[in-house]
């Protein structure tokens, strides 16, 4: 399709002038030929109008007696309720596209589908499509194919907190079109890379006091400690203030003065214990910090059912 070619080489110049043509034969003919490649223009770069693009697609769907046509409507009409995370409406257009005649469109098909059940949360469901996708499809064979599978296993990386993969599969992905014209390719490369920036920081820790227990959750995983412990008592302060000095730390267990030298064996055993029961929760060890004033700890924390005092 020349359109999406002139997208992908950035040839804004000679796209608006084929927009314009293509709007002219669309308003003359109503052909859903025309209107689908309007609509491609208007859902990416420059040229972008949601409005637009949905009300041509819903009409190529509408209106075409060509089967793969509709389908790929379909895909980018998704698209467009993708943007708006509006997972019900895409839910409806991938169970209602149709099995293409097109080869080169039957493995995309599955990839929304993939797609869909990763933003319902069915991460084994849509594991078990891309696999099945990437054992069929070939960069030499199906380029497109090829990319789309691996965009979404990425994004479904990032939803399991798996980034490491996620970043494995980013940079298989430069690799692979490094120095090529595919314009959309590559800013979708540079979402996923912001999503793993954006993902890269230690997270969030969330804590929940009942009467005897604290139950932390990190991620996928949690721990009880007793409200009483060492641990909890380290928790709560460091959740109240920026850095716990030495000082602070014996004050806060022993109710004692710190007493130098003397105390640091006991303030290192209790913040390498802290790191331990941290680490069962799998919270990296930068978490915890060592500056000279003492130590602090640098994830966001939220907090359920209580105050820390």
């Amino acid at each position: 399709m020349f359109a999406r070619t002139l997208l992908e080489l950035g040839k804004e110049y000679e796209l608006k002038f084929y927009l314009s043509e293509l709007e002219r034969l669309y308003s003359i003919t109503q052909m859903p030929e025309f209107g689908f490649q309007v609509g491609v223009i208007y859902s990416t770069g420059s040229f972008i109008n949601f409005k637009i693009a949905k009300e041509l697609f819903e009409a190529v769907i509408a209106r075409s007696k060509n089967k793969d046509l509709r389908i790929k409507a379909k895909m980018f009409l998704a698209r467009y309720y993708d943007f708006h995370e509006d997972t019900a409406s895409c839910r409806q257009l991938v169970d209602s596209m149709e099995t293409p005649d097109d080869v080169y469109l039957k493995p995309l098909v599955l990839v929304w589908q993939a797609k869909v059940l990763k933003d319902e949360g069915k991460f084994s469901e849509a594991h078990a499509i891309l696999d099945g996708v990437i054992k069929n499809v070939s960069m030499e064979d199906d380029w497109y194919s090829y990319f789309s599978c691996r965009i979404i296993l990425a994004s479904l990386y990032i939803k399991e907190e798996k980034m490491e993969l996620a970043a494995d599969i980013s940079r298989g992905l430069k690799e692979k079109f490094d120095g090529k014209n595919f314009k959309t390719l590559l800013d979708q490369i540079a979402e996923l890379d912001k999503k793993l920036k954006d993902n890269d920081s230690v997270g969030n820790l969330e804590f929940e006091e009942s009467e005897d227990i604290l139950v932390l959750r990190y991620r996928r995983k949690q721990i009880e400690v007793e409200s009483k412990s060492a641990i909890a008592k380290l928790l709560k302060l460091f959740f109240k203030r920026e850095t716990i000095s030495k000082e602070t730390l014996i004050k806060t267990l022993y109710e004692r003065d710190y007493q130098g030298e003397a105390d640091n064996k006991l303030v290192y055993y209790h913040i390498h214990h802290f790191r331990k029961e941290m680490d069962k929760l799998g919270v990296p060890e930068n978490a915890i910090e060592k500056d000279s004033d003492g130590y602090r700890m640098v994830l966001n924390v939220k907090i359920h059912n209580g105050e820390i005092l």
